[in-house]
């Protein structure tokens, strides 16, 4: 029994490790990056749509888009 809850314990802090990494992650709506970007909102599904912004940087949840804005300014950066 200490085997098991041992390597379940450590299967449970990998996962929180994990979850506390993806909440640090601050993502945008498309109006907030349009916001962000001096841009209409139109103009960004556009630009996504056109890959102009890398599909790394976009998730989709459902029908709601969400880009991850250190992606998006990494590639405004590089570009």
């Amino acid at each position: 029994m200490g085997w098991w809850l041992s390597n379940n314990s450590k299967k449970i802090e990998n996962n929180l490790e994990r979850k506390n990494k993806i909440m640090s992650i601050e993502f945008l709506s498309i109006k907030e990056a349009a916001d962000f970007l001096k841009a209409k909102p139109s103009t960004v599904r556009t630009w996504i749509n056109r890959e102009l912004i890398p599909k790394n940087a976009v998730k989709k949840i459902g029908r709601r888009v969400l880009i991850v804005k250190g992606t998006l300014e990494q590639h405004i950066l590089s570009s």
